[in-house]
């Protein structure tokens, strides 16, 4: 079968013109319609054909031919093309919310509505201040139920910030409150703020009855000297002026008076050396010590205190005249607490603070006077009256001086356990005996206690005639 398709397009055009108006805006568009026309034509021819079939009986051909009709069919084709000649928008008027900069000047809007007396916090946690004319403060100060913050270039809130301004520093807490009145601690350095916020520098302060004192670059002076029109001064560890104690600075003792001003102290020797003579003094000897010093005496023990209630009203003059005659100085306190631990360190507690007060070094020798007088009881257990001494001696050593226990003999021998307390403090024994009376020179070794643990021996009561205690070391001290 053989077929055979022929297309023909005709096509017939016309224009249409449309007008749109949208939102007070016209535009024009044009419109285009394309008609065309499709004619199909279809053209079928068959032939068929018998075969001959050559026999004896018939001889048949037979030839047709059929032609169909032709078809035709009409299609319509539609092209729009639009032309827009202008642009339109359907957005409303903007809201302005948040920082909104006018005339370089920055306000703060919540629905196009201005803000004032305003504060905003953003996402950082910075803190923003926008005054009573709706203003952001800049590079100003803001006072608020009696603080006062501050707000720097870019507005935001100073917090755990300095502020230096006409040569005044400030800070501002972790609130954006500025310290006044008040202590600032950072890396180790205090300083301090006054009532008008300015951070103190080159200057003394006074509060609570303590003076501090404060650099130029404003840190507390602690555990050091400051010297200001000839005077010379102390702040120690707590930043407080010393006032009325003695204190030693790498290795050379200053006193301070009561305005805290110091003067040197020549102390002499640090320590006392075996075979050194010295002296031991109270209310009934005078202050000068020079006579003693001449004598060969190179060291003082002074009495200091007594039970719980008297101090040695000489002590401090006598301490100031040993230590001007180079003489190492010991105190010494007698006690009234025979076998009471609880009284013992009560009596402790008593001593250890007019040692101190009389500006007794730390690491001197601070001695136990128990024996038989003025109320002291010898007669108690040996268990309890070395329990009670050793509770005196525990309070000494703790309070940073070098306790030493002080009897006769005999009342060592047979009231204490003495090996319990050379145990505990090595060496610590001052032991008096001496059998015979009148002036005594020098120590009869013939004489000398057979102890152990002995540091200073008690030779004499009135050594060459001095009308004083004569002692001797024993013991490199």
């Amino acid at each position: 079968m053989n077929q055979t398709q022929a297309n023909a397009d005709t096509t017939d055009d016309s224009t249409q013109t449309e007008s749109i108006v949208s939102n007070n805006t016209t535009s024009t568009n044009s419109v285009t319609l394309s008609s065309s026309t499709d004619t199909n034509t279809t053209s079928t021819t068959q032939t068929s054909t018998t075969s001959t079939d050559n026999s004896n009986t018939a001889n048949t051909t037979e030839s047709t031919t059929a032609s169909s009709s032709t078809t035709t069919t009409t299609h319509q084709h539609l092209t729009l093309a639009v032309a827009t000649s202008s642009t339109f928008s359907t957005s409303s008027a903007s809201v302005k919310n948040g920082e909104v900069t006018e005339d370089d000047v920055t306000y703060y809007y919540v629905n196009n509505e201005k803000q004032s007396d305003y504060f905003y916090t953003d996402n950082d946690g910075k803190v923003y201040y926008f005054g009573d004319d709706g203003k952001m403060y800049q590079d100003q100060f803001y006072s608020n139920w009696g603080n006062m913050y501050y707000f720097g270039e870019d507005g935001a809130r100073y917090t755990e910030q300095f502020y230096s301004n006409w040569g005044n520093m400030y800070y501002f807490g972790e609130d954006g409150v500025r310290y006044t009145n008040q202590f600032y601690s950072n890396w180790g350095n205090m300083y301090y703020f006054g009532e008008d916020g300015v951070r103190y520098t080159n200057q003394f302060y006074t509060n609570w009855g303590n003076t501090y004192y404060f650099d130029e670059d404003g840190v507390r002076y602690t555990n050091k000297l400051y010297s200001n029109w000839g005077n010379t001064y102390y702040f120690d560890s707590y930043g407080a002026l010393l006032k009325n104690q003695t204190v030693e600075i790498d290795g050379v003792t200053y006193k301070a008076d009561s305005n805290g001003v110091l003067t040197k102290v020549n102390t002499g020797k640090v320590g006392i050396s075996d075979g050194a003579y010295g002296v031991d003094v109270s209310s009934y000897q005078g202050t000068n010590m020079s006579g003693y010093a001449s004598n060969g005496a190179t060291f003082t023990i002074v009495k200091l205190t007594e039970g719980t209630t008297y101090v040695n009203s000489k002590a401090e003059a006598q301490i100031d005249s040993a230590q001007a005659n180079n003489q190492v100085v010991l105190g010494y306190h007698f006690a009234t607490f025979s076998s009471n631990a609880s009284a013992a360190q009560t009596e402790a507690n008593f001593a250890i603070a007019e040692a101190q007060a009389l500006g007794l070094p730390s690491g001197s020798y601070l001695a136990l006077d128990w024996e038989t007088g003025d109320g002291n009881v010898v007669s108690g257990s040996t268990s309890a009256n070395t329990n009670a001494i050793l509770t005196f001696m525990n309070a000494v050593a703790a309070a940073g001086y070098k306790p030493l226990l002080y009897s006769g003999a005999y009342v060592l021998r047979n009231n204490v356990n003495t090996s319990s307390v050379i145990s505990a403090y090595p060496n610590s024994l001052w032991v008096a005996s001496y059998p015979t009376s009148g002036a005594i020179y020098s120590a009869d070794v013939a004489y000398f206690p057979s102890m152990d643990g002995v540091a200073i021996w008690q030779f004499t009561d009135n050594w060459k005639g001095l009308g004083v205690d004569g002692n001797i070391a024993v013991q490199d001290l």
